[in-house]
């Protein structure tokens, strides 16, 4: 009984790794340096945003970016790529990042639009067509 309580007790919280856990996972490559910064930065996921300062709020966003799904965004800014944008009317821009924000909304340039017109009629096959853009805001 005495047992289960000091193993509960010496317990880390879930969001920090164990020794077991960074062994077994890919993880274990990465410079144990990088992991503890990682995990302090990550350490305000958990609180709600109204009990964090300017600087925590600020540190959670750097987070949120570098980590979640703007981080394809984030590399293609930082790396001078272009990336494929699927939109809603079946159309596609092809495009470099200049900037975005946490809502998606992008300024891109040298922009290649490209979509597929379907001839009214019969037999009539469809005729692919592109225009370029050199600065776009997209929201």
């Amino acid at each position: 009984m005495d047992e289960q309580r000091t193993r509960s007790e010496n317990k880390q919280p879930n969001f920090l790794p164990t020794n077991s856990d960074l062994e077994h996972n890919e993880v274990s490559r990465i410079p144990s340096l990088r992991v503890v910064s990682f995990f302090l930065r990550s350490q305000y996921v958990h609180v709600p945003k109204s009990e964090l300062d300017e600087v925590q709020l600020r540190q959670l966003e750097e987070h949120e970016i570098s980590q979640g799904p703007l981080s394809v965004l984030q590399q293609a800014v930082r790396n001078h790529a272009q990336v494929l944008i699927s939109l809603r009317n079946d159309k596609k821009l092809l495009a470099r990042v200049k900037a975005f924000d946490r809502h998606s909304n992008m300024v891109l340039e040298n922009v290649k639009e490209m979509w597929t017109e379907i001839p009214k009629g019969k037999n009539k096959k469809p005729v692919n067509k592109d225009r370029f853009i050199s600065k776009m805001f997209l929201r």
